[in-house]
């Protein structure tokens, strides 16, 4: 089915209000892990996740194919960047037409930056908190934000020499 017309048959349904709804959702938010590498002032992370895992590459992509979704988002309580097949689910979304977004805190970005940006990653937030270092630290608990900033740098870096769009920051 066509993005066009998936989109098409979402609106009808929003407008039209049927008792079942015959299609999938267009857009999707998978928590490829729940682990983090911090500890934040205002995370409820620790007392939600009992046991931390990591999504396996065959579950994420059974449920791509099952939802079809036109965009996801691979974020939620953990950082991203923790699950070492983050590459490979964003190149099996962007090998499908699937827009792809992610968040990260950055500290593992100096690592990924060039397999998230020829995984064709569409767009990447950086959860920074703070425009400077002081304030960083009262909120993250932690003395990355010197090591966050030139991660991005890094990625700018890496986008601009291969003359790539992608991702978004």
């Amino acid at each position: 089915m066509s993005n066009w017309i998936k989109k098409f048959r979402v609106a009808y349904n929003i407008l039209a209000k049927p008792t079942k709804v015959n299609i999938t959702p267009i857009k999707v938010q998978i928590e490829p892990v729940n682990n983090c590498n911090l500890k934040c002032l205002s995370c409820c992370r620790a007392n939600l996740v009992a046991q931390p895992s990591v999504m396996s590459f065959r579950n994420f992509t059974k449920i791509i194919d099952e939802v079809k979704p036109i965009y996801i988002t691979l974020s939620g309580m953990g950082e991203s960047l923790l699950n070492p097949e983050i590459d490979k689910m964003i190149n099996y979304c962007t090998d499908r037409g699937i827009f792809v977004s992610s968040i990260t805190n950055g500290i593992l970005l100096g690592q990924f930056y060039k397999k998230l940006c020829d995984a064709n990653l569409d767009q990447l937030t950086v959860s920074l908190d703070s425009a400077n270092k002081e304030t960083y630290f009262k909120i993250r608990r932690s003395d990355y934000f010197d090591t966050i900033i030139s991660n991005i740098k890094k990625l700018i870096d890496y986008k601009e020499t291969n003359s790539s769009s992608k991702p978004c920051v």
